[in-house]
């Protein structure tokens, strides 16, 4: 009886560890933005997937960067924490430096944000009625001892440093709460706070982005930019379904009923 009670015990506690919840790892930005994309088309597909209109989206948003000290991968992580927050697709774009005006107007750009790599210029720089913004990451970082993780604390710094001064390009002011990037006086304060954009921020910086000509795109399924009237010509079997089934011509004469006096009535 005994060994019998000890194996169910056993059998028990091996169940569930084998079913016990494995450790979550944390998805980037990038990853999670393509997860939506994808949840969309899923959800979508027997209406032909979602297509974007056009026309509704304008402007254009752009990181320029012309360092080699922090690797691009961290601007597109950043971008993709804008695009997931506001629906605002940031561009970015690898050049060399030069004047923050001059090279806005060449990426034909509503606002810019240029990283740097300048031991005479300051950690940032913003010019709100230029519509740029710089982040110098030769100052960026200061005070990070010398080791084999310096660029991975350089990295989230630098990351939370971008999404601070974009947000503030973007329209953002100081946050209405405490505790997050927007409340840090100097890069080394960043190193305190987590790597997101505050949520009173959302109707801020969307109001800024219309006011300047930048607005998201506008997203609909297949069947109902069919019905609406600007779907685009079909490009597989389930689109071309929709496409003849809403275009298709009646096979029949409509029948209308002769006109009675309840009618006029």
């Amino acid at each position: 009886m005994k060994k019998i009670l000890i194996a169910v015990i056993l059998a028990i506690f091996s169940a569930s560890s084998f079913c016990a919840d494995k450790p979550q790892v944390k998805k980037s930005a990038v990853e999670r933005v393509k997860a939506i994309e994808a949840g969309r088309q899923k959800i979508a597909a027997k209406a032909g997937g979602m297509i974007e209109r056009p026309g509704s989206r304008s402007g254009r948003l752009v990181f320029f960067n012309s360092q080699n000290i922090v690797d691009n991968s961290n601007l597109l992580e950043v971008a993709a924490i804008f695009e997931e927050f506001t629906q605002v697709k940031v561009d970015v774009v690898y050049g060399k430096a030069g004047c923050p005006s001059e090279i806005k107007k060449e990426q034909k750009a509503n606002l810019i944000l240029l990283v740097i790599d300048d031991p005479k210029q300051p950690a940032s720089l913003i010019a709100l009625d230029d519509g740029w913004a710089i982040v110098n990451v030769n100052k960026i970082q200061d005070g990070l001892p010398n080791g084999p993780f310096k660029s991975v604390f350089l990295s989230a710094r630098f990351r939370k440093e971008v999404i601070r001064i974009f947000a503030v390009l973007s329209g953002g002011s100081l946050s209405q709460f405490t505790g997050n990037i927007m409340s840090a006086n100097k890069p080394s304060d960043l190193d305190a706070f987590d790597e997101f954009i505050p949520g009173d921020f959302l109707n801020k910086i969307l109001r800024n982005y219309r006011s300047i000509g930048v607005t998201p795109p506008q997203f609909a399924t297949y069947r109902s930019a069919c019905h609406q009237g600007w779907a685009p010509a079909p490009t597989n079997a389930v689109q071309k379904a929709i496409w003849e089934k809403i275009h298709a011509m009646p096979t029949e004469p409509l029948k209308i009923k002769p006109e009675t006096k309840k009618v006029r009535e």
